[in-house]
């Protein structure tokens, strides 16, 4: 996890005082069948085209790997993170950890996978597949971030009562000693 079961505890929405329009922080891999470069091509470069300021980092990126606390520092600064997931992921329907930490942070981005409603309802995700649709909304948020704060409220309620380590490894304790 980035963040310590405290740090989530204490979050709260992010809404103002960005340096960047995009935050992403992730790898960049594989082939346009295996791995997420398709993903990058029609979802994330065309939203970083169309905006003014973005930092992209990770494994394959030009910025390469960054410190766990430049992750933070650059998502807490962006109006929002893109949560785009490989295929394999999306036809999986995981959810990676991007999205628990965007959240977490107090952060916002659109998901692009449709497994995350076996965790969270319309009301309290922003999802979309398509990627001329991801791209719309993703910018739409970006000029509204205060539209960002309910669904970051929705999300963080959940992460700091059931979906943190805290709470995972208490109930596998819990099972285990019964």
């Amino acid at each position: 996890m980035t963040l310590s079961y405290q740090e989530i505890l204490q979050s709260k929405p992010i809404l103002s005082n960005f340096k960047y329009d995009i935050g992403y922080v992730g790898s960049k891999w594989g082939t346009n069948s295996r791995g997420n470069l398709w993903e990058w091509d029609h979802f994330l470069k065309p939203l970083i085209n169309n905006v003014n300021s973005s930092y992209i980092a990770g494994r394959g990126t030009s910025k390469g790997i960054v410190s766990i606390k430049k992750h933070i520092k650059i998502l807490k600064q962006s109006t929002i993170c893109p949560i785009i997931h490989a295929s394999g992921w999306k036809a999986e329907k995981g959810i990676m950890d991007r999205f628990w930490t965007v959240f977490s942070l107090g952060r916002f981005g659109v998901v692009d996978n449709l497994g995350i409603y076996d965790f969270f309802s319309e009301k309290d995700v922003v999802v979309e597949t398509n990627s001329d649709a991801y791209i719309d909304k993703s910018l739409y948020f970006i000029r509204n971030p205060q539209k960002q704060k309910k669904y970051i409220e929705n999300v963080q309620k959940r992460i700091k009562t059931e979906y943190n380590q805290h709470f995972v490894w208490k109930n596998i304790l819990n099972k285990i000693f019964k």
